[in-house]
């Protein structure tokens, strides 16, 4: 047995129009009136079947598409041409689950223009501080800062606080904070070093920059009160800051070394080995610029005093000693103060 092959909504319409003909020419008019109204309801049934199809091929292809291509308007007019094709009012859940894709699609493209947008204002402001900062004459850093670096870790807090959970918004972030943290790290080393005399700290605040990052360079200028003013002085490269802060730490080291010795001298001369021994403890923020022949002279410094100190102390014991057995025994007493002072 043969199983009849469906015909196709073509063959139909064929099928109809040769039967009107036929009618018509038997001059069977109210058959022929019937026949035409049949192939006017499978025309009809026809076109909407087409929209429909249309329609859900264009938005399976434009949901599957970027994002960024996604066009709204053109999507939502499908939507309507697919609701009006529909004969009944009745519930149609293919068409309301691409109403909801649909709806969702513009939702996330409005977000993704949104969080792009933050994205590409913020490396502009990144681009623009680069810029300023490695012009030949530089703006201050705090009008950088103020104007680029805070602004742009601002919109991306912004954004963060729109778009919860974002990947592309918390990498911002995180860029962000991180290029901020190192601009405020960067500002305060030349001042940490010139106000505060805190070269080894600078030096280590230094290590933790990236070593493309430039470094806002200050003069320090002494006035009258003994107040040190700092002026800014443009921008330098990590290794030439790094290289002058070691030179200054150094000369300072070598400024606060001999001071210490001819300070712990003087407290030698006056019988305070005590005091001599404490003015040389010059710490490892001090010791570390030295020079070999300097750490030499300072531990021979060290020694001396010590050993000053040790025998002060001896001395004391000895003339307590003398002082304790004195009533009962006065030539034991004479022979521990004589040691004493030996």
């Amino acid at each position: 047995m043969t199983i009849p092959v469906p015909a196709s909504r073509k063959d139909r319409a064929l099928q109809l129009l040769d039967q009107v003909r036929a009618e018509v020419v038997n001059n069977e008019l109210e058959n022929a009136v019937t026949q035409l109204a049949q192939l006017h309801d499978h025309m009809a049934e026809w076109r909407r079947s087409d929209i429909i199809q249309i329609a859900r091929d264009w938005l399976d292809i434009a949901l599957e598409d970027d994002i960024l291509t996604f066009d709204g308007a053109s999507a939502q007019s499908y939507l309507e041409k697919w609701a009006a094709a529909l004969e009944s009012d009745s519930e149609h859940p293919e068409l309301d689950n691409y109403h909801q894709r649909v709806e969702k699609r513009i939702r996330d493209k409005n977000d993704s223009l949104q969080i792009r947008g933050a994205v590409s204002y913020c490396d502009e402001l990144l681009d623009a501080a680069d810029t300023l900062e490695r012009a030949s004459d530089p703006p201050k850093p705090d009008f950088v800062m103020q104007q680029y670096y805070r602004k742009a870790r601002g919109v991306a807090l912004t954004a963060q606080g729109s778009y919860t959970e974002n990947v592309d918004i918390e990498r911002l972030v995180q860029r962000i904070d991180r290029i901020h943290n190192h601009k405020e790290t960067a500002s305060h080393i030349y001042p940490m070093a010139l106000e505060g005399s805190k070269y080894s700290n600078a030096l280590s605040n230094l290590d933790q920059l990236p070593d493309d990052m430039l470094i806002p360079h200050y003069i320090a200028t002494t006035a009258t009160t003994d107040d040190t003013k700092l002026t800014f002085n443009g921008m330098v490269a990590k290794t030439e800051a790094y290289a002058e802060i070691r030179r200054l730490g150094q000369t300072w080291a070598t400024s606060t070394l001999q001071k210490a010795i001819q300070s712990a001298q003087q407290y030698l001369e006056a019988h305070e080995p005590q005091e001599a021994v404490d003015k040389l403890e010059l710490g490892d923020n001090i010791e570390k610029f030295l020079e070999d022949e300097q750490r030499t002279e300072l531990q021979a410094a060290k020694t001396k005093a010590t050993t000053d100190l040790r025998n002060r102390e001896k001395a004391e014991s000895h003339t307590q000693k003398a002082i304790e057995v004195a009533p009962e025994d006065a030539l034991r007493a004479w022979d521990e103060y004589a040691t004493a002072y030996h």
